[in-house]
């Protein structure tokens, strides 16, 4: 194991195993959401939908924490970021799930569509993959055509080529309640997710221009909390739309979940240097 990985684990001290234990409750409480769903035939798009993202959101949980027992911190705030897409699409969708879930599960033709398209049209792809995508267009295009009127359209009465729900992640978090999510955990988090020049200032000094990678244990520790308060507004989600007895489990954690919070919602690297 890396020298750097034992002095990180070291310098974590006893909060950190505090929280792992938090993220573990989270997962076991997931655990048992898969349990009483997997088996179960649906009966609506919305039941698919959910239970699929929160299979995603599970896996990205445990990414999370793993990334940043090894000292990855920037790395598991790109897995934040990702819960927080999640967790804002799947709220947005549930408050009219009704109508929504068909604009859903529609999007994916037109996705799978789109995809042939470009793959079929784009000369640097090989030949074999062009023909194979070829092969399928017909039919996706029949299966488009089959549902265009329901899937949800811009502002200018366009199909988004990015959004199921016809408007972006900002506008989404904003009627759905998720705003400061949508501030802390996607927007700030494309800094390190696109490699933005801010990232630097992890690795480098930028006053005397010498190497110095920092491992910011309140950073560390802020990312698995919110990691873990993503996934427990998607777990909610699917309890109650699934209608499970898993609520005052839910609450709990929750609870437990604000004890840790305090004030380590912003990272460290969010305000510039003076």
């Amino acid at each position: 194991m890396s020298s750097r990985i034992v002095n990180y684990r070291r310098d974590l001290g006893i909060p950190h195993d505090d929280i792992l234990m938090l993220a573990d409750s989270c997962l076991e409480l997931g655990d048992l959401v898969i349990a009483n769903v997997e088996h179960r035939k649906f009966s609506k798009p919305i039941h698919c939908i959910l239970a699929a993202n929160h299979y995603k959101a599970t896996d990205s949980l445990i990414s999370a924490v793993k990334l940043v027992e090894s000292g990855l911190v920037g790395d598991a705030e790109t897995i934040v970021r990702k819960l927080a897409e999640i967790a804002i699409n799947m709220k947005f969708l549930c408050m009219d799930a009704d109508r929504r879930q068909w604009q859903y599960w529609h999007y994916l033709k037109y996705s799978k569509k789109k995809m042939a398209d470009a793959i079929v049209e784009d000369q640097r792809y090989n030949e074999r993959l062009r023909q194979e995508a070829a092969r399928f267009q017909p039919v996706l295009d029949r299966q488009f055509q089959e549902v265009e009127h329901l899937i949800a359209k811009t502002k200018k009465g366009r199909i988004s080529t990015d959004s199921w729900s016809g408007l972006n992640v900002k506008a989404m978090a904003e009627q759905c309640g998720l705003e400061n999510d949508y501030l802390y955990c996607y927007r700030l988090f494309c800094i390190p997710t696109h490699a933005g020049v801010h990232d630097i200032e992890r690795f480098v000094d930028v006053e005397t221009a010498e190497l110095n990678p920092r491992y910011n244990t309140d950073t560390a520790l802020a990312t698995i909390i919110e990691a873990s308060r993503l996934y427990l507004i998607i777990v909610e989600l699917v309890i109650g739309h699934f209608g499970l007895q898993l609520m005052e489990s839910h609450r709990l954690i929750g609870e437990r979940l604000e004890s840790f919070k305090g004030d380590q919602r912003l990272p460290n690297w969010q305000t510039p240097a003076p």
